[in-house]
């Protein structure tokens, strides 16, 4: 850790730094307001019930010392609260002297109530002196200059209170010596603090100026991606529009499967180009995903209705709806995709014929969609990396069907900007279990 003994914060670092510690004072300020209030009315409350005199010698003259600080720190947290509550009301200069005058006094309390115990002849009376100088000297956070005018108005006004109530000429000398240590080591902490602070600041700044700066180089990446996208679009959407009007002209049988074969490719090919772009949109995290209560009844019913008129591998789609309408508070259109997502690949991984089953669950506080196949199953040594980006765990369908591994990371991405999980549970040979769990708006 840097320490800042005798120099000031670099500026390029100031404002945050003073921004952040002002408010921080304040709110220190408002705690130990807070504080010596309780403390002093306690002693104030309780005096004709406990013989303080017995234990302070010196608390009958202490006393009025007590009551004067019990009413300085209700204004004083009075004042801490309105500046907390407004803090543009105030500006930064005068929360810094705010938070030096309470620091001040404080200080100041402890000193003068050391030395009317003095006076009494209470010779620990020195320890509520060291008590103040080490509490704000761990608590404040103060500027140098701040810190070097404090310690001049202490010594100022330990030095003359100490030749008004300590007469023995000796014994005053040598508590100048130990009031002075006092304020050095004081010096010396809060310097200390000061420069934890610091570096936390610089810290904190560096951390934040990193991050500007990747989430600036994956916007610039998005953006290539997208104009490398387009550029890789128009040349297949060229050659599928020629198949479509080579497919017009009356093609032989064999020519008409290469045709096919062409549109398929294409159509391939623009997933590929979707899923790579839809991926590192998905890992920025730049699109703001709206979120609203969602009828998950209604929408599981639908992506079922849908998936029975466009499946074509013999696959059954069974659907298990709770009596219960349950609300989920997610995104409608994402949902759906990374539903649909699911389905998809349990058809590409398991025979036709076979059953998937779609379980919509709710316990009250999450709500559960379960997509269930029959199929081949993934491995266990690579199930932990299924929702990796181009993951090594992607492999070709039962079918033959291609997959470059990032169905499974965007869909992942998705529900977690939904905030919400997905795990997955499978056995080989057994089939493979996707379940996804979502907040829930209301069960009825």
């Amino acid at each position: 850790m840097q320490v800042f003994l005798f120099n000031s914060i670099p500026s390029g670092y100031w404002k945050e730094y003073i921004d952040n510690t002002t408010n921080i004072n304040v709110q220190l300020v408002r705690l130990v307001a807070y504080i010596v209030v309780a403390t002093c009315g306690l002693f104030v409350v309780t005096s004709p019930f406990v013989d303080y005199q017995h234990f302070i010698p010196s608390y009958a003259e202490q006393r009025s010392i007590l009551i004067f600080c019990a009413i300085n720190a209700i204004v004083i947290a009075v004042l801490a609260s309105f500046i907390l509550k407004k803090p543009t009301s105030v500006g930064i200069v005068w929360k810094r002297v705010f938070s030096f005058y309470f620091s001040c006094s404080l200080i100041l309390t402890t000193l003068v109530a050391t030395l009317v115990g003095l006076a009494a002849h209470v010779q620990l009376s020195i320890v509520i002196f060291l008590i103040g100088l080490i509490s704000v000297a761990s608590l404040w956070s103060f500027e140098l200059l701040e810190i070097l005018l404090l310690l001049i108005i202490i010594a100022v006004v330990m030095h003359v209170g100490l030749q008004i109530t300590i007469t023995n000429h000796l014994q005053r000398n040598l508590l100048l010596v130990i009031g002075y240590i006092h304020l050095l080591a004081f010096f010396f902490i809060n310097r200390w603090i000061y420069s934890y602070r610091v570096n936390q600041t610089i810290q904190l700044q560096h951390i934040k100026r990193k991050n500007q700066e990747i989430e600036r180089a994956m916007q610039a990446r998005v953006n290539m991606l997208n104009v490398v996208a387009h550029d890789l679009r128009n040349p297949i959407n060229a050659i599928d529009s020629i198949t479509n009007v080579l497919e017009n002209l009356a093609p032989t049988a064999e020519q008409d499967e290469y045709l096919k074969m062409i549109g398929i490719s294409c159509q391939k090919a623009r997933t590929i180009i979707d899923d790579i772009v839809d991926a590192a949109r998905t890992d920025a995290s730049f699109e703001t995903i709206l979120l609203e209560p969602v009828n998950m009844n209604a929408l599981m019913v639908d992506v079922v209705a849908a998936w029975q008129l466009q499946m074509k591998t013999g696959h059954h789609i069974v659907l298990e709806n709770p009596t219960k309408k349950v609300i989920a508070y997610t995104n409608k259109a994402k949902l759906t995709r990374v539903i649909d997502n699911l389905i998809s690949n349990a058809a590409k991984f398991s025979q036709d014929g076979t059953t998937i089953t779609l379980q919509l669950q709710s316990d009250g506080y999450t709500t559960q969609v379960a997509i269930k196949d029959q199929g081949v199953g993934i491995a266990p040594e690579t199930l932990p990396f299924v929702f990796e980006r181009f993951t090594k765990a992607s492999r070709d369908g039962v079918r033959g069907e291609k997959s470059i591994g990032l169905g499974l990371h965007i869909s992942k991405q998705l529900i977690e900007q939904m905030h919400g999980t997905i795990t997955v549970n499978s056995t080989v040979g057994v089939g493979t279990t996707f379940t996804i769990s979502l907040p829930v708006a209301a069960v009825t």
